[in-house]
């Protein structure tokens, strides 16, 4: 059966909560209960240092950019949620209707909903999964030069930058072979070197 809180001074209460001491929150199985979890020191200075083992507002005035919640524990931190209601969010206030990064969400996969900032080295051990290529319609008489030739065709990588590739024959010359849908093609005009025969 669990305990209620007791009636204590402001002071007392003070204290305790400061040294996160919640015996009163206690079942008799030492499992703690409550609403919420609110660390001392919102809206003042907590007055806490540096500390390895716990959860706490770090020291400083309640002023801009205001004193961060730190979770610490020296030897590691596991956090465990089910990918069946949505794995771990990251939001980007109070009200949390913005994800911008979230692990484990309705897969095993991490997923980053806004540009990522690098300013060091990214390496990379798996594979880096590109689009597939694209086969185009062909237009203006040109086909595909023969099954034992690169068919034409295109796709766009990671970096935004289109490829293109492809043998054709038969086409009236001078005439497009086909035309990139829109989101492929380049801002500006881009002349290239065919080979011809």
């Amino acid at each position: 059966m669990q305990s209620s809180i007791q009636q204590t001074s402001p002071t007392l209460l003070e204290e305790n909560i400061n040294s996160l001491n919640i015996f009163n929150l206690m079942n008799n199985n030492g499992i703690a209960s409550f609403s919420y979890l609110q660390p001392y020191g919102p809206g003042t200075d907590s007055d806490m240092s540096a500390l390895s083992y716990s959860i706490f507002q770090e020291d400083g005035e309640w002023t801009y950019p205001y004193p961060d919640l730190r979770i610490a524990y020296q030897t590691g931190i596991k956090i465990d949620a089910y990918s069946s209601y949505g794995g771990i969010r990251f939001y980007n206030n109070t009200s949390m209707d913005t994800i911008t990064f979230s692990v484990n969400d309705g897969s095993n996969n991490t997923k980053v909903y806004y540009d990522i900032e690098v300013s060091g080295d990214v390496n990379v051990t798996g594979t880096i999964t590109q689009e597939a290529w694209q086969t185009p319609t062909l237009t203006n008489g040109w086909v595909n030069y023969g099954s034992f030739y690169t068919p034409s065709g295109y796709f766009k990588d990671k970096n935004g930058i289109v490829h293109l590739r492809g043998q054709v024959k038969s086409g009236t010359m001078s005439q497009a072979i086909f035309t990139l849908p829109t989101g492929y093609r380049p801002e500006y005009y881009v002349y290239n070197f065919l080979g011809s025969s």
